[in-house]
């Protein structure tokens, strides 16, 4: 499990527009769920944070944390992220199948916003990292730099 959660934190910075609606419609039903943790960073946080020494962080508009243990919430989240991966105008950057643990990576780019969301699962382990805001090459690379040296 606590590789599980380091994948997610490391993954944290990496991305960037508002959440998808859907997402934000399940993050709503789990979040007064015991067994299913929710968090939700709004971009006004990152707005008082500013501008690191590397990466602006009022760049990011918000972050969306989803993730249970509970195999009785696991597969109605992991059905339901289905559904909206499948139903939106996501790219998928990456489906990796690793010792029973599955990631997929999913990309939407408008303009200058990108919208990244990770999606894991290990057994009845469920989370979603959904990340959007605005990153350019140079923010993403310092980003690949950074966690390369952890």
């Amino acid at each position: 499990m606590k590789r599980f959660i380091a994948m997610i934190i490391m993954l944290l910075p990496f991305s960037a527009m508002a959440s998808l609606p859907e997402l934000n419609e399940l993050a709503n039903k789990y979040s007064s769920v015991d067994d299913v943790t929710v968090v939700n960073l709004t971009g006004e946080m990152f707005s008082m944070v500013g501008v690191s020494s590397e990466i602006d962080l009022s760049a990011i508009n918000d972050i969306v944390v989803i993730q249970t243990e509970s195999a009785k919430y696991a597969k109605d989240i992991s059905k339901r992220f289905n559904k909206i991966a499948k139903s939106s105008e996501f790219a998928s950057l990456a489906n990796i199948d690793n010792e029973g643990t599955k990631v997929r990576m999913y990309q939407k780019t408008t303009g200058e916003l990108i919208e990244f969301i990770v999606f894991v699962s290990e057994g009845d382990k469920i989370a979603i990292l959904d990340i959007c805001g605005k990153f350019n090459e140079e923010s993403i690379a310092t980003i690949l730099d950074a966690i390369g040296n952890i």
